[in-house]
């Protein structure tokens, strides 16, 4: 669907074609998309005879200083340490920043940034699409495990440069495979128009627009052999070096992948550990077919849901946040005292799960699904089995291994409950208690990573 006619305005989009040049050094090739700040273009540096994607914001987000401008400081200080530290940890995991500038228009001045080229994120409505290439309704976990342990390493890269992500869920990691541009430019052909012919044309619109290119085009500059993902979009993001001061924005990360100090808007100030958290709701997504860690509904309850699944998780919420609840009396604060972690019940609770879960196990109308046909009798094991992999070392013997809900039926045992410890280990409910990027890395199984390079 094209971007709305109504953005080309004083403030808004700036007026594009293909074949424009702009610094004269990027001549705009397709359009890759489009959202409320920005479109995106996908265009080919002359000089440097490759192709790139290229952000144009809308005028007036330089007048918001928590959107383009934060996004235009982040990616400059991002391109100056990448090109101080091409080889460093986790360097190949976060999207290249090649070049920033503003243009000017008859809508205004937009600020720009030129990236490298990368295909398809991982958000689940376009997981149909890699169907042919991995025959399954989702990643295997051996292609969830490395997205995991890169995804890690980007974010370890990311903290190290002093950046917050602030943003961090399957829409902001994108697949990656390099391609000539001879490659690109044969596959992709000629782009295609909507002519505008029932408006009357003015300077600020384009003379047609251009529509976006088929999905099918992004899985072109991604492969199913060769696993590489990359962390990108940083319209969220802040510098840790800026030393951020309450009240702060609220950042716009999707609620599922919020941590207690965003949903608590106001009253603890985000950081490194914020990403942490949506870093472990990621993991256990990939890890276990897009389940959430912590379900929500949609509309007005959807927090309330959300603190509710926290609070049976991990126990009461800490005295700062749970005074400002104003939905208390609907949460169950009797599940242990504040930051314990309780191992799950069985029945009702699980029941409810378990029950939602067979939706997923088995289609109404035909076979089981390709990816489960034998998950329900390891799984149900492994659920029978719990016992016998709880640590009674913990201080008063007190049981300090949690099993989330262990959904796949490929992986060792010892792989899962070390991958719920991490996530223990991740979602703690005060910031300086959560474990940093690179120990995350270093606890993965040793199965996701290989060896992992000491410092």
């Amino acid at each position: 669907m094209p971007e709305p006619i109504s953005m080309y305005r004083k403030g808004g989009y700036h007026p594009i074609d293909i074949g424009d040049v702009f610094r004269d050094r990027y001549r705009v090739f397709d359009k890759l998309g489009h959202g409320t700040f920005a479109t995106v273009w996908l265009v080919e540096d002359i000089l440097l005879r490759q192709f790139a994607a290229f952000k144009v914001h809308v005028a007036e987000v330089l007048s918001l200083p928590n959107r383009g401008v934060a996004e235009t400081v982040v990616s400059r200080h991002l391109k100056e340490y990448q090109e101080q530290n091409p080889d460093a940890f986790g360097a190949e995991h976060v999207v290249k920043i090649l070049d920033l500038f503003e243009i000017h228009g008859p809508n205004g001045t937009h600020s720009c940034i030129v990236t490298e080229l990368l295909g398809p994120n991982l958000n689940c409505d376009q997981v149909i699409y890699y169907e042919e290439d991995y025959d399954q309704d989702s990643f295997p976990i051996d292609i969830a495990r490395q997205m995991c342990a890169q995804i890690a390493r980007g974010l370890v890269y990311l903290h190290n440069c002093g950046i917050v992500h602030g943003d961090l869920h399957k829409g902001n990691v994108l697949l990656y495979r390099q391609w000539s541009s001879e490659k690109i430019r044969k596959y992709f052909g000629k782009p295609r128009y909507d002519e505008l012919t029932s408006f009357v044309p003015t300077p600020h619109m384009p003379k047609r627009l251009v529509r976006h290119w088929k999905p099918q085009k992004d899985l072109f500059l991604s492969s199913a052999d060769v696993v590489h993902v990359k962390v990108c979009d940083f319209s969220e993001a802040f510098l840790t070096t800026a030393t951020p001061q309450l009240p702060f924005r609220r950042l716009g990360t999707p609620l599922p992948y919020c941590a207690p100090e965003v949903i608590f808007h106001g009253i603890t100030l985000p950081g490194p550990p914020t990403d942490i958290w949506a870093l472990a709701v990621l993991f256990y997504m990939l890890r276990y077919h897009n389940t959430p860690l912590f379900s929500s509904d949609h509309g007005r309850n959807a927090e309330t849901t959300l603190i509710r699944e926290m609070v049976g998780k991990l126990g009461k919420l800490p005295p700062q946040w749970w005074d400002r609840l104003a939905e208390r009396k609907e949460i169950d604060d009797e599940d242990g005292p504040p930051g314990r972690v309780e191992m799950p019940e069985p029945p009702p609770k699980w029941w409810a799960r378990w029950t939602n879960s067979r939706k997923k196990l088995y289609r109404e109308d035909g076979p089981p699904r390709r990816w489960n046909a034998k998950l329900l009798p390891k799984w149900w094991a492994r659920w029978v089995s719990r016992n016998e992999f709880r640590d009674e070392d913990g201080p008063d013997g007190e049981e300090d291994l949690l099993i989330l809900f262990i959904l796949e039926s490929s992986a060792p045992m010892e792989e899962s409950v070390t991958f719920d410890r991490l996530i223990q280990q991740m979602v703690r409910y005060e910031m300086s208690e959560r474990i940093t990027a690179e120990e995350v890395v270093h606890s993965l199984p040793r199965i996701w990573t290989g060896p992992v390079p000491k410092d």
